[in-house]
């Protein structure tokens, strides 16, 4: 025969967890949503913890080795855009990486090899524009690390949702790291020749039961 102790278990869990003075679903939702907030911040410091950390700088974690990156290596665009950003002497002193940590998130550039089978490099930054990080750029003088993205245009199909059609543009961006928001997940449907971005579910999305 089977027992039936564990139900009751967890009816006393369930009793525990709410009070009956207010919306009892919504009290058991917010509950489950700071447990999932604890774990995945749990699991983010796991994470960031069993990466090699080479260097902290101003804005960011960095990982992996870093390259010199010399003012004739760059594309004319970069280079105006990091002149934008920087004073035009500190660009003798630039570094290329492919790695880095931002706020607990990780980051990687598509030059980094042993991910670009994952399609990773694709990211919301800024208000909300979308872009495929290239390299990171690393300035000396300022010891902050800088994106240097292709930008992707969305394209205008009814009311948007978690996927969002889009373009490559032939536009070059450079952005302060700390202005990265999260990775997107990337898809190329070749057939139908389309492109497109998905935004993942927030907290009160079908994870929330798992």
């Amino acid at each position: 025969c089977w027992s039936c102790f564990p139900f009751e278990d967890i009816n006393a869990m369930l009793l525990n967890s709410v009070h009956g003075t207010g919306v009892v679903l919504k009290q058991a939702m917010k509950y489950r949503q700071a447990q999932l907030c604890i774990r995945r911040k749990g699991l983010e410091l796991k994470k960031c913890n069993s990466w090699k950390v080479n260097y902290m700088a101003s804005n960011c974690a960095v990982a992996g080795a870093m390259q010199v990156l010399q003012q004739h290596e760059l594309e004319d665009s970069v280079k105006a855009n990091l002149i934008n950003l920087l004073q035009e002497n500190f660009l003798d002193k630039l570094k290329k990486l492919n790695r880095v940590v931002v706020n607990e998130k990780r980051f990687y550039s598509e030059q980094y090899t042993r991910m670009q089978k994952r399609i990773c490099t694709v990211v919301l930054f800024r208000n909300n524009e979308i872009g495929k990080i290239k390299y990171f750029v690393f300035c000396n003088y300022t010891d902050s690390v800088y994106a240097v993205l292709q930008k992707l245009e969305r394209i205008p199909e009814g009311q948007e949702n978690h996927y969002i059609p889009v373009t490559f543009s032939q536009e070059i961006v450079v952005s302060n790291v700390e202005n990265l928001i999260e990775v997107l997940v990337y898809l190329d449907l070749q057939d139908v020749n389309r492109k497109y971005v998905i935004k993942m579910p927030n907290g009160y999305g079908h994870a929330i039961f798992k």
